[in-house]
């Protein structure tokens, strides 16, 4: 994930891009992350609107935010892409490039494990459904007991199908030239295509039986972005200078406005087309003076947000079924209160632990 995770792409890593990038233009540059940041945080957003919607009945709400995974994906790809790719093909060490990765995404995830636990222990009762399974999720080994490959929290398979890819990606990246990526993207786009056509479900990844149309899922996604990466610095490919509101609001109507038929050709549209190119349009987009802070705000929101949200959500389901004439009231306290905490999490201990984590790097 944008390393949202799935990631979401890491707020750290999009603002300190490689050592001497390529210049577009530097009016153009000066804002390209903090719409990225923006943008982070809508879809982050619009999970856990679709969460509340599943858990709390309420369909209408954000029925596309599923898609935001996809959507994280093509900016981590893009952001990595500015990072670190140079800094790879300079002779970064593969074991430093991951330990870099893993102080990113670490912390959030530890938590949102931390808190699936708690919420498995309360949910279950006395007689939770823990085993040595439940540890190795610490460590991003896959419950191999269970339908889930992260029954403790089950957002956490986009982040290691992003650890995965970060590994591919640093490993072969001698290798991979641009025309061998291109190949590749397209042989993800077209398996998650069918995958996704024939078996009606774009959602695929978080199960064992939809995991290899995650594996085509952020092939497609994170290949993408690192091929929109590319083919901007080789200046192969430019996109106007627009307003930051233009990619924020299709952002916004993709995945929030609700189903209204056509739903394949929707998805479809959205996940290779749309995608891609409100990317494109955020590295050149401006965001006005008085809205900067609200885009930090969101991007640094974004990835505790993704990470905490379902476990919370789980145990606040819970407690709301006990009182259905004020279900509505509840669930809407439910996420403005899973927002504050998430923001003082981004503050007080992911940040700092990420910081701490990113210097014993050597």
């Amino acid at each position: 994930m944008a390393s949202i995770p799935g990631s979401p792409a890491a707020s750290e890593e999009s603002s300190r891009p490689c050592a001497d990038p390529p210049r577009l233009q530097a009016t153009a540059d000066e804002h390209r992350f903090l719409t990225l940041d923006a943008l982070r945080g809508v879809a982050a957003l619009s999970v856990l609107l679709i969460h509340i919607g599943t858990l709390g009945g309420y369909r209408w709400l954000a029925p596309m935010g599923y898609l935001a995974v996809d959507f994280f994906f093509v900016m981590s790809g893009l952001v990595i892409g500015y990072a670190y790719e140079r800094k790879l093909l300079a002779g970064m060490r593969w074991r430093s490039f991951m330990a870099i990765r893993a102080a990113r995404l670490y912390p959030g995830l530890f938590l949102g494990l931390l808190i699936g636990l708690g919420a498995q222990l309360w949910l279950g009762g006395s007689s939770p459904n823990l085993s040595i399974y439940s540890l190795g999720q610490f460590f991003l080994v896959p419950d191999i007991t269970s339908a889930e490959l992260f029954p403790l929290n089950g957002v956490i398979w986009s982040l290691f199908l992003e650890i995965a890819i970060n590994a591919a990606h640093a490993g072969a990246v001698l290798r991979l030239s641009t025309p061998r990526l291109a190949a590749l993207v397209a042989i993800c786009g077209v398996a998650w295509a069918w995958i996704g056509g024939s078996t009606h479900n774009w959602g695929g990844g978080w199960n064992w039986p939809t995991l290899v149309g995650g594996v085509a899922r952020i092939g497609w996604g994170y290949g993408i972005g690192l091929l929109l990466y590319r083919l901007v610095i080789a200046r192969r490919l430019t996109a106007p200078l627009v307003s930051a509101a233009w990619p924020i609001a299709a952002t916004l109507l993709l995945l929030t406005v609700p189903r209204f038929g056509a739903g394949t050709p929707r998805i479809m549209v959205t996940l290779f087309l749309m995608f891609p190119l409100i990317t494109l349009l955020a590295l050149h987009a401006r965001i006005a003076a008085p809205a900067r802070r609200v885009a930090a705000w969101l991007g640094t929101l974004s990835y505790p947000l993704y990470a905490i949200h379902y476990p919370l959500l789980m145990i606040a389901g819970s407690l709301i079924a006990s009182h259905p004439a004020a279900a509505g009231l509840l669930w809407a306290a439910t996420g403005a209160a899973i927002i504050f905490f998430a923001t003082a999490v981004a503050y007080l201990y992911e940040i700092p632990a990420r910081t701490w984590l990113r210097r014993q790097v050597p």
